[in-house]
């Protein structure tokens, strides 16, 4: 069997295919793992309601399938890119020894909070109102049903999930073309994927944009200036402190 071999220099140590096939199994693997699901959980919501659409609609929007779907497509999706990572694991844990990683980490939360701080007053100077997006409602919704659950679930292995698949897939991917494409081009993905276009509160989501934005550029710089452990650190931490914060 061919020993992979990896560039040492290279911001994560793994070869182009490796990088490609994480951000395609985080990316496009967790969207049909997720509707694979979903759609399991239709067909038994018929079972139970028959034609009734709204009943059935109402089974699949409710928080314990809502929490199913989400944790299975997440574990599941884990499950993949730590494959395709393979030998690469040593190496993207190795950075965890680096202490400066930490303080990075703790630095890029604060400019996120401090950001979300002055945007928050700006919007209310201007007499705009902003609340949560789809995407943090749900998570809300979600963390004070099932707290523990959700601390575990999208408080640590999504955001690993996300960093392996949007900095050590696609950021050093699109690296090879630039730091400057990697930035633009991870920003908008990462963004994207967490704003909801197809909703009647799309003004709401469009306000929450520039939080997405910043946080994404951080964990961009963060990973590229001090590895995969400073912008995962960061990224967990960011997430658990907006859980405990939604549930007062």
């Amino acid at each position: 069997m061919t020993q992979t071999r990896f560039n040492k220099d290279e911001v994560t140590y793994l070869p182009i295919n490796s990088q490609l096939k994480l951000f395609l199994l985080g990316f496009i693997g967790s969207q049909i793992i997720s509707t694979i699901i979903s759609l399991i959980f239709t067909f038994y919501g018929i079972s139970i309601y028959g034609d009734n659409v709204d009943l059935v609609q109402k089974f699949l929007d409710s928080l314990p399938v809502t929490m199913f779907v989400n944790s299975a497509a997440y574990v599941l999706t884990y499950l993949g890119v730590l494959l395709s990572v393979g030998q690469g694991i040593p190496l993207l844990l190795n950075k965890f020894k680096n202490t400066k990683a930490y303080g990075a980490a703790f630095c890029g939360i604060a400019a996120i909070f401090l950001f979300n701080f002055i945007y928050n007053a700006f919007l209310s100077a201007v007499g705009v109102e902003i609340s949560s997006n789809l995407n943090e409602s749900t998570l809300e919704s979600i963390s004070k049903a099932y707290t523990i659950p959700a601390l575990f679930m999208f408080g640590i292995i999504a955001p690993i999930v996300e960093e392996l698949t949007y900095r050590v897939g696609l950021f050093s991917l699109c690296s090879r073309k630039g730091k400057t494409f990697a930035y633009t081009v991870t920003i908008i993905v990462f963004t994207l994927i967490h704003i909801e276009f197809f909703t009647s509160n799309i003004l709401i989501e469009l306000l929450n944009i520039p939080f997405y934005c910043f946080a994404a550029a951080t964990f961009c710089f963060l990973y590229d200036k001090y590895g995969f452990a400073a912008s995962t650190t960061a990224h967990i931490m960011n997430n658990v402190v907006s859980i405990l914060l939604s549930l007062f």
